[in-house]
Formats: C-alpha cells, sequence, structure tokens
C-alpha cells in the first residue's frame, strides 16, 4: 500500500498535480513538502485560484478539483490531503509571511573588483546580495582572494574597485585570522572589554562597579542599566561560550601569554557572546585551533542563529554541508560561481563546470595542433595562403592558449613522487611505540601519565581529545622534540618519519622565490625517475602542479604568501621526503577546502602509517579506522575501533545516560601490569569489529545526503511559497503574473531533480 502525495506544478489555465509514492511506515522520514508543503502548497493555489469554499471556522475543498487528469486515485486519498491543507493552511500563510519579511537586503555589493598588485585580478563580481539569516560560504584555493573579499564585505579593508552597501543599523561582528588585543589583559577581561552589545555594555559597567564598590546612588544606576539591557544571564553565557570554546582553564591568563590558535578563539568567543544582536557574522576560519566538539557546538550555535546572517571561510566540510545555504566560488583566476546548497552541491556542480572545461580545452588542444601543422609546411605547403590567413593563425593560437592556460582543475597531490608505491615499514617490529610514558611541562605539570601505545605497521589512526589534552604534546614526544620524564620510546628500524607540525613555517630566508625553495625538494624526485631524463627544473614544476599552486605565484618571495600557499609548500616539503610514517599535527589549519579534499584522498591509498592529529571530522572519518582518544588528565588513552561520528554518537549517548568515562571493549590497558604490553592498537589487516554505532560508512554518508536533500527541499519550497503569496497578490496582473510563472516553472524542475535525488538517498540510506 502507498500514500499519495501530490506535487505541484502551476501553469497558466490550470494545476497539474503529480503524485509521489512514499511507503506509508516512511511518512515521518519524507520530506517537509512531502509530509505538508506539497499537500498545503498545492491546496492552497487551489485555495486561492480554483475551487475555494471557506468559511471562519472550516476550510472545503473539492477533491475533483485536486484530482490529477487521468487518475485513478480514489476521492477519499484526494479528501485526506485537503484535509491536510486545511490543518496546514494557516500554517502555509503565516510561514509565507515571515518568509517575504525577511526578503529584504542586509548587504548588496557591485562591481566588486579585487587584486593584490593592480596586476592579477582576484575576483570579479558584478553584483553579490546577502539576505537576512542567508548562510554564505566562500571557497576558493588559497591565494586565490577569499579573506581579502570578506575583509572588503565588512568594511574593514575596501576592494580596489566597486561598492559595498550595509543596511543602515546593522550590526557586524568579524572574526579574522589575525586578531589583536591588549596583551596585558586576561582572557575574560578581554572579552568583556571588547563585546559592545547593550547587555555588554551593562554587564562590564556592573562589573566595575562591583571591583571599584561606590555610592548606593552609582550601585541604583548600575542596577538600573542592567535592568534595562535584560543582562542578568550575559555573565552565564560568558561563562558558556568560554567553556564551549575551550578556554576554561586559561581564562585568567594574560592574552599576551596565548598561542596564536588560543587568541583566535578569544575573537570568536567576542563574536559569539554578542550573536544575539548580531545581524552580520563574518568569520575567516573560524574551526581552526577548535577541537572538534568545539566544531560540533559552534555548528549548532550557527545553525540555530536563524536572524543571523553569515558570511564564512572554512576549510571544514562538515561545518559547509551542515551551515551553509549558498557556496560562493574563487576560482583564482577573476571568476567566481555561485552554488546553491552545501558542500556536496558544489563538489557537484564544480564536477560538471570542470568536465565542461576539459572539453574545451580538448579542443584547443586540437585546434592549435592543427594550426601549428599548418604554419609548419613552410610556403610551399601553404601554398596561395594570404596574411589574412596567418594572421588567423595567430588568433586561433592566442585563444587556444587562452583557453589551455586558464585550465583550472582541482588540486592533484596525486603526483607519482607523492604516491609512495613502494614505502613500506618494517613488518617485523613495531613502528612506534611508547611505554609507560610521562611526559612534563614547565609550568604545567605531566601532561601524559603513564601510557603506552603501539602504532602498527600500515595503520591509519586519528588522536581526537578536548583542547589540551596533549594531542600535539603526544606527537611531539614520538617525534622526539620533547624530553620523556620517564618511560621508553621505541623506534622500529627501516623507520623514515615525516612530521607536519601545527605551527605555520618560518622559511630561513622569507626572500627566496617559491620555484627556487622547491627546487631543494627534488633531488629525491630526481632520483626516482626511472632512468628518464629529468631536469631541477621540471621536478620543480611537477612538485609545484601536483599541489595545484598556481603558476602566477612561482616566482612570488615565501615571506609574501598567504597563510593558505605557505602551508602547502610546508605539506609539500614534508611528502617530497617521502616517510614511511606520516605525522600530521593539524595539517588543514590553512588549508582551503577543495585542497583538504584531495589531502584526504591522496591519504586514503597511503600504504605507510599516517598518525593524524585533527579538528576536522571529515577528514577523520575518510582517512581512519582507529581513534586514540586522550583524556582530560593526561591518564591512558583509550581506543575506539571505528569513525570520529560514532565516537561522538556513542559520548552523546553515555552523556545522556549519565555515564563516567568511555569503555571500549578493545582496548586494554597495561597500567599496573608491566607483562601484559601496551594498548592493543590493531592495524588495517587486524581490525575488530566497531564498537558503538555499527552503521557502515556509506550508509553514514547516504543520512547524510538525504539530510541535505531534506533540507534543499525546505528551502525551495519556501521560495515557491512566496511566488504562489505573489501570483495571488498579482491574479489581475497579466505581465506580473506571466514573469511569477516563468520564475516557478524555474523552481519546478530543481524542484523535480531534488524528489529524484530525495528517492535515490532514501534508498542509499536503506530508509525507504
Amino acid at each position: 500500500m502507498t500514500i499519495e502525495y501530490a506535487r505541484e506544478s502551476n501553469v497558466l489555465g490550470g494545476m497539474e498535480l503529480r503524485r509521489r509514492h512514499v511507503p506509508p511506515w516512511r511518512v515521518d522520514r519524507a520530506p517537509g513538502r512531502f509530509r505538508r508543503s506539497a499537500a498545503v502548497a498545492a491546496a492552497a493555489m487551489v485555495v486561492l485560484l480554483t475551487s475555494v469554499h471557506a468559511s471562519s471556522s472550516a476550510l472545503a475543498i473539492s477533491s475533483e478539483a485536486m484530482r490529477p487528469r487521468g487518475s485513478s486515485v480514489a476521492p477519499r486519498q484526494w479528501r485526506w490531503m485537503g484535509q491536510a491543507a486545511a490543518c496546514s493552511l494557516s500554517r502555509f500563510s503565516s510561514a509565507v509571511q515571515r518568509h517575504a519579511g525577511a526578503a529584504g537586503t542586509l548587504l548588496e555589493a557591485t562591481d566588486l573588483y579585487g587584486s593584490h598588485d593592480d596586476i592579477r585580478t582576484l575576483f570579479r563580481i558584478p553584483r553579490l546580495v546577502v539576505k537576512p539569516g542567508q548562510k554564505l560560504a566562500v571557497v576558493g584555493s588559497n591565494g586565490c582572494g577569499k579573506s581579502t573579499l570578506l575583509a572588503a564585505l565588512s568594511g574593514r579593508n575596501p576592494a580596489k574597485g566597486g561598492e559595498v552597501k550595509l543596511r543602515p543599523g546593522a550590526r557586524v561582528a568579524v572574526v579574522d585570522q589575525n586578531p589583536r588585543f591588549d596583551p596585558e589583559k586576561s582572557v575574560t577581561d578581554t572579552i568583556y572589554a571588547n563585546a559592545n552589545s547593550k547587555e555588554a555594555v551593562a554587564s562590564q559597567k556592573y562589573r566595575e562597579f562591583t571591583r571599584s564598590g561606590g555610592s548606593p546612588e552609582e550601585l541604583q544606576a548600575a542596577l538600573d542599566v542592567m535592568e534595562e539591557a535584560e543582562a542578568w544571564d550575559w555573565d552565564t553565557n560568558v561563562a558558556n561560550v568560554i567553556k564551549e570554546l575551550g578556554l576554561e582553564q586559561m581564562k585568567d591568563r594574560a592574552v599576551g601569554t596565548l598561542s596564536g590558535g588560543e587568541e583566535r578563539r578569544v575573537a570568536l568567543a567576542i563574536a559569539l557572546v554578542d550573536l544575539k544582536s548580531t545581524d552580520l557574522l563574518v568569520l575567516d576560519e573560524p574551526t581552526n585551533h577548535l577541537s572538534s566538539e568545539g566544531c560540533e557546538w559552534l555548528q549548532g550555535t550557527l545553525q540555530a542563529a536563524d536572524h543571523l546572517s553569515l558570511i564564512l571561510v572554512t576549510h571544514d566540510r562538515y561545518f559547509l554541508d551542515e551551515v551553509s545555504d549558498q557556496i560562493l566560488e574563487l576560482d583564482g583566476l577573476g571568476e567566481t560561481f555561485s552554488h546553491p546548497g552545501g558542500w556536496q552541491d558544489f563538489l557537484k556542480r564544480r564536477e560538471e563546470r570542470y568536465q565542461i572545461k576539459a572539453s574545451q580545452v580538448a579542443d584547443a588542444r586540437v585546434q592549435l595542433k592543427r594550426a601549428e601543422e599548418w604554419m609548419a609546411r613552410g610556403p610551399r605547403g601553404r601554398g596561395t595562403k594570404n596574411k589574412a590567413q596567418i594572421s588567423g593563425f595567430h588568433e586561433v593560437k592566442d585563444r587556444s592558449n587562452a583557453v589551455i592556460a586558464a585550465d583550472d582543475g582541482a588540486p592533484l597531490l596525486q603526483s607519482k613522487f607523492l604516491k609512495a608505491k613502494d614505502l613500506t615499514a618494517s613488518a617485523k617490529l613495531l613502528t612506534l611505540s611508547f611505554r609507560n610514558v610521562t611526559v612534563e611541562l614547565p609550568g604545567r605539570g605531566a601532561i601524559l601519565k603513564q601510557i603506552s601505545v603501539d602504532f602498527t605497521p600500515g595503520m591509519k589512526i586519528g588522536i581526537v581529545g578536548p583542547n589540551g589534552a596533549g594531542k600535539s604534546t603526544l606527537v611531539k614526544a614520538l617525534i622526539g622534540d620533547i624530553p620523556l620524564a620517564s618511560g621508553e620510546r621505541i623506534l622500529g628500524d627501516g623507520v623514515l618519519v615525516g612530521h607536519l607540525p601545527q605551527e605555520q613555517p618560518e622559511w630561513p630566508d622569507p626572500t627566496r622565490k617559491v620555484m627556487d625553495v622547491v627546487g631543494d625538494m627534488t633531488q629525491m624526485v630526481i632520483a626516482l625517475s626511472e632512468g628518464k631524463s629529468l631536469t631541477k627544473e621540471k621536478a620543480t614544476a611537477d612538485l609545484l602542479k601536483s599541489i595545484n599552486f598556481a603558476q602566477s605565484r612561482w616566482q612570488t618571495q615565501v615571506g609574501m604568501l598567504s597563510g593558505g600557499e605557505s602551508r602547502r609548500l610546508q605539506l609539500l616539503s614534508v611528502l617530497s621526503q617521502r616517510p614511511n610514517v606520516l605525522i600530521l599535527d593539524e595539517p588543514t589549519n590553512d588549508l582551503d577546502a577543495v585542497t583538504v579534499d584531495a589531502l584526504e584522498q591522496m591519504l586514503q591509498p597511503w600504504p605507510g602509517t599516517v598518525i593524524l592529529v585533527s579538528h576536522d571530522r571529515s577528514l577523520l572519518d575518510g582517512v581512519c579506522n582507529t581513534l586514540l582518544v586522550m583524556q582530560p588528565d593526561g591518564s591512558q588513552p583509550q581506543v575506539w575501533q571505528g569513525s570520529h561520528q560514532e565516537l561522538r554518537d556513542f559520548q552523546k549517548q553515555k552523556k545522556k545516560s549519565d555515564a563516567k568515562g568511555l569503555t571500549v571493549p578493545e582496548a586494554k590497558s597495561s597500567i599496573g601490569n608491566p607483562d601484559a604490553g601496551p594498548p592493543a592498537v590493531a592495524s588495517e589487516a587486524a581490525t575488530p569489529a566497531r564498537t558503538g554505532v555499527s552503521a557502515s560508512r556509506e550508509q553514514r554518508q547516504a543520512k547524510k545526503q538525504l539530510k541535505k536533500v531534506e533540507d534543499n527541499i525546505e528551502k525551495l519550497e519556501a521560495e515557491l511559497a512566496v511566488i504562489d503569496s505573489q501570483m495571488a497578490e498579482f491574479y489581475d496582473d497579466a505581465k506580473k503574473l506571466l514573469e511569477l510563472t516563468k520564475q516557478r516553472q524555474k523552481l519546478e524542475e530543481a524542484q523535480t531533480e531534488l524528489y529524484e535525488r530525495w528517492e535515490e538517498a532514501v534508498a542509499a540510506a536503506g530508509e525507504g
């Protein structure tokens, strides 16, 4: 048995209703459009334009009017839809009104032009509109101008050309990558001093009064200000933000003693404590230096802020998928492309564009080859070809070369010199091991306490845990950068460790050019050229192309590179050594989302051992099948066999049931039993069954895709609802009605595609 749902397709002169079949036991999983919006939208259109019988107490809709042409559906089924429409019409109308009320413009940019040097165009945007509540993400390769665009849109640094208009009275908060604060103030005082909402100002004045004291009159004045601003909960809000961003342990420390990443978190906290009164929030890589738990909290906070408009740059693909509803792509060559939806939608549309571009490039190469062959025949071969034809050759050549030069495919990171097919670790000895290791840091005491762990050949393990739990400390102790207070570090035979630190590189000579710095990395590349003659220049070009480093930047001084470009070179310097143990400490910091995607694809088949410290949940899920969960008190880490998403689901479930600690049956502690050996961290070949949630990775991705499609359907329905309302309003204006009809038909085409994708997603997620 199936339940029939309507899908409206408005055309001038009538209403066509198409049926969708959804199993009755899956009604709760049907998109909002199937549960109510389709019936409501269709019924509302019928109510407004055809069979309307309304009274103050009831609404009657003709079942025959709602029957699709040629349909054999029993009228009682359509009467059920009419009842659904009647029950939901008031909600539908109010939703339309809310949507129409929010349809104003918060920010508008026109003819925006960006460039660093007035020679290379970063972006050229004819028109960009940000509406209230819109969440816009900006993506593109490192150095393409994302941060420059954010600075221009937020008004901090005007673009080279164009105009940006912000709605009068709108409040804007900006979190960039290099905040600057008074180094003498504490973290808490810095947050209070820089927050500027009326609640923050009132709370700050009251706080100052309680510190310094004053007369009863001054006390009453401070209390009145707090009351007027309704600021009594503001201190609690600040404390919660400090906790969720991992700043609680350092809230009394001077800002000047913090690391760059910690200072970024302070800047983020300042923006978030005033979120309720903020109209536009501009975030440049907000998830850098956050724990994965902090990323989840920030994601949920921004999702819940319906009133908030957001302009965002981030490499976190989960974050992009869950938060953004529009993606603006900067291609690095001056062009921009707009993509509705999240990260997965962007990937699909970008791939379609790349396929078209690849076809154009192939055609251009063929034309260029034919033209060059024609010219190479010499005067005799060309016969009576005149000067105009020779001039035409140069036009074809220039046009073809321009198309070929504009080829901007995704980052490769798949060079044969980086794939490491022949890399092997010792098969007899363990790759890296800790035995009862304690690590102490000055001023902080023991960070790691009597821990034991094995990292076995070929495994891919992620190290996770809250900020301050010792993830980076563990990595530095593994490579010998930090001395052990006690215990033993064991390094297996034949191990070559490549370490990418969390910090940005400090180039010995910042005036050296990119080509020269990469040229120093080519020795291994030339040695692996298998007898083929490979010059240093060619090897250098191959390496730069392997990370899709823009050729226009090859002659740039390394000290002038963006943070992301510098990070790419740093990653390349590690990979070019061809290590068989790859230790990556927050590798996605400052990388763009496209490069992170390529990095994940490279690490998945990597034959060596990968030890990954990252807050990037998508990268952890895509690469690692085992996690080492660091404990806040520095005690023995616990082993989780499964994905990071499964771990988080398990932790949340345990938290809800008030259970203390995480117990994974496969993990064995050697504390107090030296003969038992270290906790067993299995290699890929011997990975035991996953604990916690047992869904496959494919099913998780399918469920995520299903949710995204449903969200897109809801958004599309909101747009359709607005048009339906306008059509009812302009029913007697033929010109306007025709214009609205055309708009609706375009939306319906997208709607049809979304329904097909929804049905596929339901089947893939196993929820059909």
